[in-house]
């Protein structure tokens, strides 16, 4: 896979877990292998740890609203 097909990968994924946050389990992975083959560890550290959902942080399995209403 070239760089740039790469980057439109990681905006693809990165942009389903903002449409669908409470089925994150095969985008993260998905994302992750593709932070690894590209040679960041730490995201994808944080992706299969699941910190790397928008809105959370490692260890919190709570999950959160796609939108807010005021």
């Amino acid at each position: 896979m070239r760089t740039g097909d790469d980057q439109k990968a990681l905006l693809d994924f990165t942009k389903t877990l903002e449409l669908k946050p409470d089925e994150p389990a095969e985008i993260l992975s998905q994302r992750a292998e593709l932070y690894q083959r590209m040679g960041d560890n730490e995201k994808a550290i944080a992706d299969l740890t699941g910190s790397g959902i928008p809105g959370r942080t490692e260890g919190d399995k709570t999950p959160k609203p796609a939108l807010s209403i005021q």
